[in-house]
């Protein structure tokens, strides 16, 4: 199964969109699962999540969601 890690700790993932032009993370043909890694750092906001497995957007022990964007108005879409 693919994985799309945040590699490092430390590391910084960032995907804000807009509501006209929101950002897609896609799993591509096949389904996988996004992990962000203890210590490293995901903003989200109105982003398109799709083809992920049934973990989704994992994110591990540790690890750190921006309080500023934290997920919002972001869609899943086409997972398992």
């Amino acid at each position: 199964m693919p994985e799309i890690p945040a590699e490092e700790d430390g590391a910084t993932i960032s995907s804000i969109g807009t509501e006209t032009a929101p950002v897609t993370i896609s799993g591509g043909i096949g389904l996988c699962t996004f992990k962000v890694a203890a210590g490293a750092t995901i903003s989200s906001s109105y982003t398109v999540f799709e083809n992920m497995e049934t973990e989704g957007v994992e994110v591990l022990y540790d690890a750190i969601i921006d309080t500023l964007h934290p997920f919002n108005n972001c869609t899943f879409r086409n997972g398992r």
